[in-house]
């Protein structure tokens, strides 16, 4: 829809032809076609009624750095901003654009949907927001861990740049066969920890984190290769399937193409909603086999981005909700990790 198409009187805030494009279908004011930015044009501003989801996350970058720049110098006046006032810029400019991802969700931006299909995360938003989510994910990892801003800009940096690769596949590696799935995990791993090295002003391989199917290994002068701190997603949910095994009346399954472990029936075949692929395959009998495929998508994003997978997960499904769609289950998706999953997009 071009700029001209549509003529807009700004004295009532109205279209004065009808918007054919529903932005959100869980906001009412989205089905009234003679609206403006659902219907509140003092805050939005979108001349076609179609607003780009990219255009909120510049913004919010926009603002988040001059923010994040102000914070750091401790004045809003830039020609008193200190000389490191660059690093609370990339803080806050990290932050601001992942507030613009979920502003851009919550009005129903364009470029997010596909077609009359339904919803379903696009590439470049499933890129983009899986970068950001996980550089605000690693920044909050570092705020936490006492690093300041010194280690947040670089944790940021980190984060994003192993949220991107996940997001792709290690541009395209995942696809390349068993040894090019397992090239993709121990990148994804070595590179997310030897950059937090980085970020916390450790000695950049004192501590590196490779994944081999369904273990990480730690490398390091000193180090123990196998240690639980590397290992929590891992350890949790096959517990919860070996005991569903040994206990539960449970069975088991090993795809060695994929080095992956399936735990169904027993106790999972009664509460078991559909199956899930953080670390391991489990669910309901049938549930497994059916979605074999398109959980060993998830299997994969896990192994890439370790223990950070399920909150980056959370965070994808929360604009997913905002989007309009399902939180986690649903054929279509504004959740690019379930996006990646329902399209095949690795292997059929």
């Amino acid at each position: 829809m071009e700029p001209d198409d549509r003529n807009y009187d700004p004295l009532v805030g109205r279209f004065l032809s009808p918007d054919n494009f529903v932005q959100a279908s869980d906001f009412t004011q989205s089905f009234n076609r003679y609206s403006y930015c659902l219907n509140n044009p003092l805050a939005y501003f979108d001349p076609t009624g179609e607003i780009a989801w990219f255009i909120p996350v510049i913004i919010g970058a926009v603002v988040g750095a001059y923010t994040g720049a102000s914070v750091q110098s401790g004045t809003a006046a830039f020609w008193d901003w200190k000389p490191d006032a660059w690093k609370g810029a990339i803080v806050g400019g990290l932050l601001g654009a992942t507030a613009g991802l979920y502003v851009s969700a919550a009005i129903g931006a364009t470029g997010i949907t596909v077609g009359n299909a339904g919803i379903v995360a696009t590439k470049a938003w499933g890129v983009t927001s899986t970068a950001l989510q996980s550089a605000s994910l690693n920044m909050g990892f570092s705020a936490i861990s006492g690093q300041g801003v010194d280690g947040m800009w670089k944790a940021g940096l980190v984060g994003a740049a192993s949220g991107a690769f996940t997001a792709t596949g290690g541009f395209g590696l995942v696809k390349q066969g068993f040894f090019g799935r397992l090239g993709y995990q121990a990148i994804g791993t070595s590179a997310r920890s030897i950059g937090n090295n980085w970020a916390a002003g450790k000695p950049l391989f004192s501590k590196v984190t490779v994944g081999v199917g369904p273990v990480n290994l730690t490398l390091g002068k000193g180090q123990k290769l196998l240690q639980w701190q590397n290992n929590i997603g891992n350890i949790a949910f096959n517990t919860i399937g070996l005991s569903n095994l040994a206990f539960g009346g449970g069975k088991m399954s090993f795809d060695w193409k994929h080095l992956t472990p399936s735990y169904y029936g027993g106790v999972m075949e009664k509460f078991s909603q559909g199956a899930m692929g953080a670390h391991v395959i489990m669910g309901s009998e049938s549930d497994v086999k059916l979605f074999h495929t398109h959980e060993l998508h998830h299997i994969w994003q896990s192994r890439s981005l370790g223990d950070a997978f399920l909150p980056t997960y959370l965070m994808q499904g929360l604009s997913s909700y905002l989007i309009g769609t399902d939180f986690i289950d649903s054929v279509l998706e504004g959740n690019y990790f379930e996006t990646q999953a329902y399209g095949q997009f690795w292997w059929p």
